[in-house]
């Protein structure tokens, strides 16, 4: 016979068991969900800052506390140096790399996804990583890397004095 407290102690680990396995199915399937938006998310904020290279072009795309912390001098620095690339042309080996499933009690249910592709640019490439956050159902960038294969060099300018 088996004892009473081993059957509660059994009917409790199948229990977390299965509310475990429930979990990672939800996950999956918040996943599966995000991942045609997030991607087209990543490829469109890609898309619209080769227009013009700048950092005011994108910045509405940021969450608040994140743009709050810019500091826009620095970034209108590195988008100057990216704006030789030219606009984006199309995007490459599109995956997503990373997918996180959490609750808070301000922001409620919040999923991040990391997204990575090679951007193919008018003049070269780039591997861009992009970390989306969906809160209370708006999505907005937490994080934007955009790292050139070879940066094009400017003409050289010639003098005749």
């Amino acid at each position: 016979m088996i004892s009473k407290t081993l059957k509660i102690g059994g009917i409790a680990f199948f229990s977390l068991l299965l509310l475990g396995m429930a979990g990672l199915g939800a996950a999956f399937g918040f996943m599966q969900i995000d991942k045609p938006s997030h991607v087209e998310k990543a490829q469109t904020l890609a898309r619209s800052l080769a227009q013009t290279w700048s950092y005011d072009a994108i910045r509405e795309e940021f969450l608040p506390q994140v743009a709050a912390n810019v500091d826009e001098a620095a970034a209108k620095q590195a988008f100057d140096s990216l704006r030789v690339l030219g606009p984006l042309v199309e995007a490459d080996a599109v995956s997503l790399d990373d997918y996180n499933v959490s609750y808070t009690i301000n922001l409620g249910l919040v999923r991040q996804s990391t997204i990575s592709f090679t951007g193919r640019y008018a003049h070269g490439a780039a591997d861009i990583t992009v970390v989306l956050v969906t809160a209370n159902g708006v999505t907005r960038v937490q994080h934007l890397n955009v790292k050139p294969h070879a940066l094009p060099r400017p003409p050289q300018r010639r003098s005749y004095a």
